[in-house]
């Protein structure tokens, strides 16, 4: 009679155990809806960029976007199919470069976001500032050129198409060369 009794009274306290852990999860997570949460870290974004168009150069900015690294990456692991998740992602890559010199992080996220959102309307900037981020901050002119190359295929007429065109370029002229292009330039303008 004991061998009929115990695996019901162990369900019994697994069903407890499940309901108490979902309780305990409820209270602790607070009831924040998606819409509460994403106004949250929209304001949270809006306070750092303005710190960063302010020059305010203190560790309150530092502080302010490691925190929202960590609730955008959340955000964008628990809802990986998100459109917003794209612009968290893309402003995730924009706080790794811009407060932590993550350039490489900063890519990786970029290709997550031009992988995974291949209709998003920051995809065309993601591009961008993937190949920005490998010629100037990487210095990896390979990987810069095939990407720029990449957005290229991708968007002929975009709105930096002109801009990667130049890049790729530049990075095919030697110092001499480009400092003769511009002061062409510079006296073709005078």
């Amino acid at each position: 009679m004991n061998a009929v009794k115990t695996p019901m009274i162990g369900r019994m306290l697994q069903n407890i155990t499940v309901a108490l852990f979902s309780i305990w999860m409820l209270t602790a997570c607070g009831h924040n809806s998606k819409s509460e949460i994403t106004s949250k870290l929209n304001n949270q974004l809006t306070r750092l960029n303005e710190n960063k168009s302010n020059n305010i150069n203190t560790k309150s900015p530092i502080k302010l976007a490691d925190s929202l690294r960590i609730s955008l990456s959340e955000y964008v692991e628990l809802n990986p199919n998100d459109t917003l998740s794209a612009t968290y992602l893309y402003e995730l890559a924009k706080i790794n470069g811009d407060y932590f010199q993550n350039f490489h992080r900063s890519t990786d996220i970029l290709t997550q976001l031009i992988q995974k959102f291949p209709d998003h309307r920051l995809r065309e900037d993601a591009w961008f500032l993937k190949g920005y981020t490998f010629n100037n901050y990487l210095n990896n002119t390979d990987r810069a050129k095939a990407t720029y190359e990449a957005y290229l295929k991708a968007y002929p007429n975009g709105e930096y198409a002109e801009s990667a065109r130049f890049e790729i370029k530049s990075m095919e002229m030697s110092p001499e060369e480009m400092i003769r292009q511009f002061e062409n330039q510079n006296s073709d303008s005078n």
